[in-house]
């Protein structure tokens, strides 16, 4: 049942929510505000423009000690037949008077012929940001090596060329990415400042393969040990297993330099193959299927009907060894 009492108690309630409301409504409004209108520039100019772009409004995101923070979304459209590169702009934010009241940095990406792509910027700003003025960013010459020298690289994931090369770099933080056949792939980032002198040099020592390679025709790479190869196929240790490959399957084959320490502190065998190829280890093991030879610390496994012949030298002994005809099978 409804009171005279229960009325008159909504009733301050009510008259709390709005003054809430309200305060909340004053207290947010300066902080974020509704988008301005859009704005569109053409460069380099007006009669004979390349880019079109289009601001679609500033709207103020923050306000810091009486400085509004806002962000706008930006549009760049290539009016021209030809590609147009990764590109750095200034961006002079003016008021409705033309005045200068902030400035803002725009990164467009590589854009097609008659294509378009998308940015945005931020920036703070003393007043209330009603048009733009675009300068176009400049970029710094640096010389790009590597050691070896003759490798690939990209930049950004574009390819760029071969070292040693002066590539032009724009302002920001880049990635570099080289490549080069029988070295390790390595990368490296550069920061490029706006103070950066022009003329200096950026390079990157490549890593040796720690493994032998084998790439296919099919695109496969199988990394590890080539036991031996002739006119007709590959025996290829990968993962422990000795794999044999037809020579027609094989595309590339990367060999590393193996280089063998402290020959006298155990055993060391020859196992000499029945192609004219030789094996230096120390055999493990040896059945009717296979010999099992550790290699660089790594365990072989070879064919017996690959192995013609096994040498085996022991620890301190003249260098002439001892010689042991694998037996038949």
């Amino acid at each position: 049942m409804r009171t005279s009492h229960g009325v008159l108690l909504l009733t301050p309630m009510r008259t709390a929510f709005s003054w809430c409301g309200l305060i909340f409504a004053v207290l947010v409004s300066p902080l974020v505000s509704q988008s301005s209108s859009p704005v569109t520039v053409q460069w380099p100019d007006a009669d004979k423009p390349i880019l079109k772009l289009l601001f679609a409004g500033f709207t103020r995101v923050g306000l810091v000690n009486g400085t509004g923070i806002y962000t706008s979304d930006v549009t760049a459209q290539n009016l021209s037949d030809q590609s147009l590169p990764r590109s750095v702009f200034t961006v002079n934010i003016l008021d409705t008077n033309g005045v200068k009241i902030g400035k803002a940095r725009l990164r467009l990406d590589a854009i097609p012929p008659y294509r378009t792509c998308k940015s945005q910027v931020q920036f703070s700003a003393a007043g209330t940001p009603a048009k733009v003025s675009l300068i176009a960013g400049r970029t710094i010459p640096l010389s790009v090596k590597s050691v070896p020298p003759g490798a690939s690289f990209s930049v950004d994931g574009e390819d760029a060329g071969v070292t040693p090369k002066v590539y032009d770099f724009t302002i920001g933080l880049h990635t570099i990415e080289f490549h080069k056949e029988g070295y390790a792939p390595g990368s490296t980032q550069l920061d490029v400042g706006a103070d950066e002198l022009p003329g200096g040099s950026v390079s990157l020592e490549l890593g040796g393969l720690s493994q032998d390679t084998v790439e296919l025709r099919d695109g496969t790479t199988l990394t590890g040990d080539l036991i031996s190869m002739s006119l007709a196929d590959a025996v290829f240790q990968s993962e422990g297993k000795a794999k044999t490959l037809d020579r027609n399957q094989i595309k590339k084959i990367f060999l590393v330099e193996r280089v063998s320490t402290n020959l006298n502190s155990a055993d060391k065998d020859i196992v000499e193959l029945q192609d004219g190829t030789a094996v230096l280890g120390e055999i493990l093991s040896m059945s009717a299927k296979d010999v099992v030879v550790r290699r660089n610390g790594r365990e072989l496994y070879i064919e017996r009907k690959l192995v013609k012949k096994i040498i085996h030298e022991e620890a301190g002994a003249p260098r002439t060894p001892a010689e042991h005809t694998a037996p038949s099978h």
